[in-house]
């Protein structure tokens, strides 16, 4: 026969509702407390993020202000051709050496500096009397594309927690495509207007000035600061995204760690390279 379960009575309500309560207390303690980089994460992700919309705007806007600039500088072709297509001469050629001037200087610097090829290109483009001045203006935005592709996305990734920067890298390649809609959206606003393809470019210097300001609140990346021995300011940084004196010494452990490791990594493949290669 089975043994006979134990009997227990409950005498009150609150008797009933005990071991629930217990157990409610028990779950509350094993969860995790909430991340305290999120809040960090979530002002950098706005305030960087704009670069993506800023670079889609300014492959975006150029279809609605085109057929005015046509008119007012009485275009050929080919020289609307040029128009459009030195955005990306001036991002290519530039891209090639924006990622050692954003290592040389740093993360937050670079992203300055992208925000001022923005605002010097994009001027020139609005205050042009001639063509002239449009071609040189759409060459230096596309050179503050090519260090925003690279600065913006670079502080992102190395303050973000390993799990979440696929999800970042994703947003900000979503706020690229939003950028190109926002553009659309100021052509056909200005579409009707005398002049209206100056205010059609002109638009986008109001995320580069609100970029511009977040900026000035967010410290250097922590991992570069870290890569450049500077180990006071990247403690400072870490007390910034932390929010803890113990998180951000933590942190800042496991990121001289890292770039131990990967320094002897790097000894180890030049001197693998040079035993295949005497």
């Amino acid at each position: 026969p089975q043994p006979a379960a134990p009997e227990v009575q409950l005498e009150t309500f609150h008797d009933a509702q005990e071991p629930r309560q217990r157990y409610v207390q028990m779950a509350d303690a094993d969860r995790p407390d909430p991340d305290p980089r999120a809040a960090f994460l979530a002002r950098a992700c706005v305030v960087l993020g704009v670069s993506g919309l800023i670079f889609g705007y300014d492959i975006g806007v150029i279809s609605g202000a085109l057929p005015d600039m046509r008119d007012r500088f009485d275009l050929e072709p080919i020289e609307e051709g040029v128009v459009v297509s030195l955005l990306a001469v001036g991002s290519a050629v530039f891209s090639l050496f924006a990622g050692v001037v954003c290592d040389r200087v740093g993360r937050r610097r670079t992203v300055h500096l992208q925000n001022a090829l923005f605002t010097a290109g994009t001027t020139l483009i609005c205050s042009a009397q001639h063509v002239g001045a449009v071609y040189a203006g759409r060459f230096v935005v596309g050179a503050g594309a090519a260090f925003s592709a690279v600065a913006s996305l670079a502080y992102l990734c190395e303050v973000a927690p390993v799990a979440r920067r696929g999800l970042i890298t994703s947003a900000y390649e979503m706020l690229v495509v939003l950028g190109i809609l926002v553009a659309w959206c100021v052509d056909y606003g200005f579409a009707d207007v005398e002049g209206g393809w100056r205010w059609m470019f002109g638009g986008i210097l109001v995320a580069v000035a609100g970029q511009t300001v977040g900026m000035l609140s967010m410290p250097e990346s922590p991992r570069w600061l870290v890569s450049k021995g500077r180990g006071v300011e990247a403690l400072g940084a870490l007390k910034v995204i932390n929010r803890t004196e113990a998180g951000a010494e933590a942190a800042l452990s496991a990121l001289w760690v890292e770039a131990a490791e990967s320094k002897a990594d790097s000894v180890q493949r030049t001197q693998d390279h040079a035993s295949l290669h005497p």
